[in-house]
């Protein structure tokens, strides 16, 4: 898994809770600029990952794309 799999899957995990970059970089086994570089491209990708100084990351579960965690929730068993 990349980088920025596990980034999202731990913000996903996450959601509306802040996640700090060190401590996303101690679960990761990265860097924290590999952090900073993996949210950057998530949020290119679409999704709404907001951070502030000191506060950590927050996935909210909005994004611009279709992913299979969100088809998952429509499908009828």
């Amino acid at each position: 898994m990349t980088t920025k799999e596990n980034v999202f899957n731990v913000l996903n995990q996450s959601k509306g809770t802040a996640v700090s970059g060190e401590k996303l970089a101690e679960m990761c086994g990265v860097s924290r600029a590999a952090i900073w570089k993996a949210v950057k491209s998530l949020r290119e990708d679409g999704f709404c990952i907001d951070g502030a100084t000191n506060g950590g990351y927050v996935y909210n579960g909005e994004s611009d794309i279709l992913t299979a965690e969100a088809l998952k929730a429509f499908l009828v068993s």
